[in-house]
């Protein structure tokens, strides 16, 4: 069994690194510094962060794909995207500060659609929610008939709520 588990783990390893590889030969991919700027992305593009940034509010619907560069997205009460569609976002680490008092909260996405790919996405987003019909995931609430795939993804903070997930909570 331990054997199965570490090839297992390789497996998944490399194809992390497939991943990463196949976005940085993406001569298209564009600079995101700024919020302004992460919120000007188009919704299809290839896009890279270039520094750390603060989002006050969601994207909205991303199908594209974002490779954080190891930077940090820092979210306030809002997940960075409202969907991910078919989307690939991969190597950054979400940070805020511990959210509470809400109906539902993901730091990453609200809701996921289509094929989606995490990866190397560090979560340190604290969620406590406090009562029973309250939904609360690490990365993604719900999924929309969603074929998600977390590929070396961390989850560093507690996640608390009626229905709680570390990863993913309702599809």
């Amino acid at each position: 069994a331990a054997e199965a588990a570490l090839s297992n783990s390789k497996l998944l390893i490399s194809e992390a690194e497939a991943v990463v590889a196949m976005l940085k030969s993406v001569s298209t991919l564009k600079s995101v510094s700024t919020p302004e700027e992460f919120m000007a992305m188009e919704s299809d593009g290839s896009y890279i962060l270039a520094n750390n940034i603060t989002l006050i509010d969601s994207y909205g619907e991303f199908s594209g794909y974002l490779y954080g560069d190891g930077y940090t997205v820092t979210v306030a009460y809002s997940s960075i995207f409202d969907t991910l569609d078919g989307a690939t976002v991969l190597d950054f680490s979400i940070k805020g500060s511990d959210v509470g008092g809400v109906e539902s909260f993901a730091p990453l996405s609200r809701t996921a659609k289509g094929s989606v790919t995490v990866s190397d996405v560090t979560n340190y987003v604290k969620t406590i929610m406090t009562d029973n019909g309250t939904v609360a995931s690490g990365f993604i609430l719900q999924g929309e008939g969603a074929d998600i795939k977390f590929i070396n993804c961390v989850n560093n903070a507690n996640i608390l709520g009626g229905t709680a997930a570390g990863f993913y909570a309702i599809n």
